[in-house]
């Protein structure tokens, strides 16, 4: 049950594939909440940076400070009051720069780049203190779902991360270990839900999430 006194920001989290958008989408769709993507942000900062820098799009990631993105989200927030956006708790910074421009890395050296969180704890905390209820919910799957999930929106034209299994475990892997971190470090009630289970359709598929968490 949406506590609609409160301002909400829910960030549906978790590995490429796991169902994130879809989710996120089905909320907005039920109007629990309005979709707010965050990579639409960063792209409307990016290409002020590089229109007032004469900058190329690639350049002015680089210069792109996510202090500035939150304040957007909070911004939207105050506005929606209750917003959902779907995100990835762990980042590999230069491989996910590359994937938000629509391209693969083509060096090897780029896939042993170390996860950090996408959001500093300090980034977080502006958020809560602004008044502003935040929900972190982390999405997982089984690796073998997982994969063919990824195989059929490669096949459709998306680009994803990758077809690999360890690469694929790897980002699982660092998904759950820094939302964890991030959830205790706020001392924030973990919730995950495995998405990885075969439902009727959409309608099921949301109702059982719903029914999984707390807002």
């Amino acid at each position: 049950m949406i506590r609609k006194e409160k301002e909400i920001l829910i960030f549906i989290g978790g590995a490429s594939g796991t169902g994130k958008t879809t989710l996120a989408k089905a909320l907005e769709k039920r109007g629990i909440a309005y979709y707010q993507k965050i990579h639409d942000i960063s792209m409307e900062i990016a290409r002020e940076i590089a229109e007032r820098k004469n900058f190329s799009i690639e350049d002015a990631f680089e210069e792109l400070d996510d202090g500035e993105v939150i304040k957007k989200m909070i911004k939207i927030v105050k506005q929606k009051k209750c917003v959902v956006t779907d995100i990835h708790f762990a980042i590999q910074p230069r491989v996910d720069t590359f994937l938000l421009l629509g391209k693969i890395p083509l060096d090897k050296d780029f896939w042993e780049e170390s996860y950090i969180p996408a959001f500093s704890l300090e980034h977080l905390i502006e958020i809560i203190h602004c008044g502003i209820l935040l929900v972190p919910i982390l999405l997982v799957c089984e690796t073998d779902i997982l994969i063919e999930r990824l195989r059929l929106k490669h096949l459709q034209g998306f680009v994803v991360r990758s077809l690999n299994k360890e690469i694929v475990r790897q980002e699982q892997n660092a998904e759950l270990q820094i939302y964890l971190f991030l959830t205790k470090e706020l001392k924030l009630q973990p919730q995950v839900f495995d998405n990885s289970g075969e439902f009727k359709d959409l309608e099921e598929r949301v109702a059982t999430f719903l029914k999984c968490i707390k807002l």
